[in-house]
This record gives structure tokens, C-alpha cells and sequence, in this order.
């Protein structure tokens, strides 16, 4: 199992959902389950982020691809 820090956390219409692989968030995007207005937070975050500013990284992302590269370190915008 992956720690926390390759989650994320979404946050809209005052409801919090997570942790959540990133592929997961994306299909959430995909099928309208949330919007382009939520935000994002996971470990390493100082802030809640806009998920517009992460929607292109998740774009054609597997899970497996999202989750290596937040293992990595690779800083969400």
C-alpha cells in the first residue's frame, strides 16, 4: 500500500472526499462526479490547490503513472 502522501484530498460544495489514487480523481473529473472548481491537497501542500492547476497532469494519467511520479516528488502546481 502507498502512503498518504500519493493521495489526494478533493474538496467542493463543503464536502471533503480522500484520500484517493490520482487515477481515481481523475475518472471523479471525467464522469462529473466533481468539477473543475474543486481543490486538491495532499502531503507535502502548504494550501488547498484549484484542481484546474492539477487537471493536466492528471489528463491521460494512469493510476500507477500518477502514483510513481507523486512518490517521486514531482510537485503538483
Amino acid at each position: 500500500m502507498h502512503s498518504k502522501a500519493h493521495y489526494l484530498f478533493i474538496f467542493e460544495n463543503q464536502i471533503q472526499q480522500g484520500p484517493l489514487p490520482p487515477g481515481r480523481v481523475q475518472r471523479m473529473l471525467r464522469d462529473g462526479e466533481i468539477t473543475d472548481a474543486a481543490l486538491v491537497w495532499r502531503e507535502r501542500l502548504t494550501e488547498w490547490q484549484p484542481i484546474s492547476s492539477v487537471l493536466q497532469r492528471l489528463a491521460g494519467w494512469s493510476e500507477r503513472t500518477a502514483s510513481l511520479a507523486l512518490s517521486i516528488g514531482e510537485p503538483l502546481p
